[in-house]
């Protein structure tokens, strides 16, 4: 058997860990140092093994996230102060985007004498109300219902994804450093210019269908009976006294459901009809406030009318 040649196969991988051997991070300036810089060049793999991360959703500790974030703030000019081989507390200056920062980031060192951050993240808690329908994308990754995640020094933008609803501009937030634990407690929603012209679209045809309807209160529609005497129904007319109530107003997001846009309308028209082949309604004036909704969730509106 000792004297018989042996084959080896071209597959067989030799490791070569024993040849090269991992760098070791011998001091805390240098963690904090190689953690600034993966950061800086869009490495989230590499800047959180500097240190543990946190038990929040991970869905933004991914290079999508990282890459919006350097593209709308990128960190330039890092300056770790050096530090001894005893420091657990170092000092860094550098630039998030055109923001100075000046930090201190606590550092451990491990038991196999690595030094390492004392956490590679931040846990902020996500406590605002949401919708189920109107979505949560930061930075270009979809939120689930999470209620915290885990977050890096960088920026942070909030999107709905969808044409007619937008998060405010408030919701953005900036990271500067480790220490950032200020909750998302609000996620406040705006309609979209783009949103607003089909809503007023969209309450103009319903408005016009109404105004049509030969029925003294017709379903879903801002008017209301302006009599209790039957009328012939055939000879109900409608003419507007305001012509377009709608584009002037004001569109807005409900506060109890951020996928309902709503507006307040005043309807103001005057009718007239036959109570029978001698006597009319005369044109009696109707000007009443009336609000309008819709889903702005969804792409083809449909207008609710109510008080």
């Amino acid at each position: 058997d000792q004297n018989r040649p042996v084959a080896v196969s071209s597959e067989i991988v030799v490791p070569t860990s024993a040849q090269a051997p991992a760098l070791k991070v011998t001091r805390g300036d240098l963690a904090v140092r190689g953690y600034l810089e993966a950061l800086a060049a869009g490495d989230i793999d590499k800047a959180i093994s500097y240190g543990p991360v946190g038990g929040g959703s991970k869905a933004l500790l991914v290079p999508g996230a990282l890459e919006a974030s350097i593209a709308a703030a990128p960190i330039t000019n890092i300056n770790v102060t050096a530090a001894d081989a005893t420091a657990s507390t170092i000092h860094a200056a550098y630039q998030l985007g055109t923001q100075a920062v000046v930090s201190d980031y606590k550092v451990a060192k491990k038991d196999d004498g690595n030094w390492q951050l004392a956490s590679s993240t931040t846990t902020v808690r996500l406590s605002a109300k949401r919708s189920d329908s109107v979505p949560l994308v930061i930075n270009g990754q979809t939120i689930g219902p999470v209620v915290e995640l885990e977050l890096v020094p960088g920026t942070y933008e909030m999107e709905t994804g969808l044409p007619y609803l937008a998060y405010q501009s408030t919701t953005k937030i900036t990271v500067n450093d480790l220490s950032y634990t200020k909750a998302i407690s609000e996620l406040p929603v705006d309609v979209t210019s783009e949103g607003k012209d089909a809503l007023i679209r969209a309450a103009q045809a319903s408005l016009a269908a109404c105004m049509d309807f030969q029925q003294l209160s017709p379903p879903n529609c801002p008017m209301t009976e302006p009599t209790s005497r039957p009328v012939i129904a055939s000879t109900i007319k409608r003419e507007m006294i305001v012509a377009d109530p709608v584009s002037g107003a004001q569109w807005v997001v409900d506060s109890s459901n951020s996928a309902v846009a709503s507006a307040l309308i005043q309807v103001h028209y005057k009718i007239f009809a036959n109570y029978d082949a001698n006597t009319t309604t005369g044109w009696p004036e109707y000007n009443v406030s009336w609000t309008a909704r819709a889903d702005a969730t969804k792409q083809g509106l449909s207008i609710l009318w109510g008080h």
